[in-house]
């Protein structure tokens, strides 16, 4: 605890030197958190959901969303050095988040174990429907901090997953 203090007070520190125009133009500090997004896919078509909207929603701007290139899941070696810079930086917390649904990457609980293994406060963003029992079980064993749960729908019809979703789901 007194080692995340004394991190967060020189981060406030280099930012107050900043402002007094003092550290020679070089960035006072990492960011305070960041957010990583481990997931384009999503299990889900939420009606008010811009990367994944149901299909009757669906216009240009929202088919061409990825660019025209299939979506993607990061794989825990590109993450550790974003993880490796952001932790020399002192940054204290990560986000991992996605365009889609986390859960569905096989490598977030390494991810989660990574940040963890930095010292990071590591936080999910996940519509819960991968988190089995095993899968929470690992979290927490790997020492997530935090899991944020998105709940935007209350029925099967309002809260469908994608048939062509299946193979990812499965």
């Amino acid at each position: 605890a007194m080692k995340s203090l004394g991190r967060r007070l020189k981060q406030f520190a280099w930012i107050g030197a900043s402002s007094l125009g003092l550290t020679g133009g070089r960035a006072p500090s990492g960011p305070l958190h960041a957010q990583v997004g481990v997931c384009d896919p999503c299990n889900h078509r939420c009606v008010m959901c811009w990367d994944h909207p149901p299909v009757d929603h669906e216009s240009e701007s929202t088919t061409n969303r990825f660019g025209h290139t299939q979506p993607g899941m990061m794989s825990l070696e590109p993450l550790r050095p974003v993880a490796d810079d952001l932790h020399q930086l002192g940054t204290p917390r990560i986000d991992l988040v996605g365009r889609g649904e986390p859960m569905l990457n096989k490598a977030v609980e390494d991810m989660v174990a990574y940040g963890k293994q930095l010292g990071f406060l590591v936080t999910l963003c996940t519509n819960a429907s991968k988190l089995a029992p095993a899968r929470a079980r690992r979290l927490v064993a790997d020492g997530l901090d935090r899991v944020n749960v998105s709940l935007n729908a209350g029925t099967p019809e309002t809260y469908p997953i994608s048939g062509e979703m299946s193979d990812v789901v499965a």
